[in-house]
């Protein structure tokens, strides 16, 4: 190989290089984990409303994925939506009967892009 042509090689390798990292950062720097957690409980219906706030443009391709409720480490209750609730946040409602005010839950909520927040959460 010539060394024009070594040049002319090398060149187009590092910018096909650098387009790439570039593409792969502004899809990653859209991405992010969720910002908090919150519960409520209702004992008279035993129902759990969980609201992780996460902010998207398209609830279609970019929202919570997955949603974890433990208690002493064991899991009461998981949620794989297929889409964000709302541009803002991603809203679980499961039925847990026996929880009881003081219990600690451990909740997870996983991006299904980028991130997971894991939040221990009073009842």
């Amino acid at each position: 190989m010539r060394q024009e042509e070594r040049k002319r090689y090398v060149v187009s390798l590092f910018s096909g290089v650098l387009l790439a990292a570039l593409f792969l950062w502004g899809a990653v720097a859209q991405a992010h984990p969720p910002k908090n957690i919150t519960v409520a409980y209702d004992a008279g219906t035993a129902t759990l409303i969980v609201t992780i706030e996460h902010s998207v443009k398209d609830v279609e391709k970019h929202y919570i994925d997955e949603i974890r409720i433990l208690k002493g480490g064991a899991e009461l209750a998981q949620g794989k939506p297929s889409r964000q609730t709302d541009t803002e946040q991603e809203i679980f409602t499961v039925n847990l009967p026996g929880l009881k005010s003081g219990d600690i839950l451990t909740v997870d909520a996983k991006c299904n892009i980028f991130g997971t927040l894991r939040k221990d959460v009073p009842i």
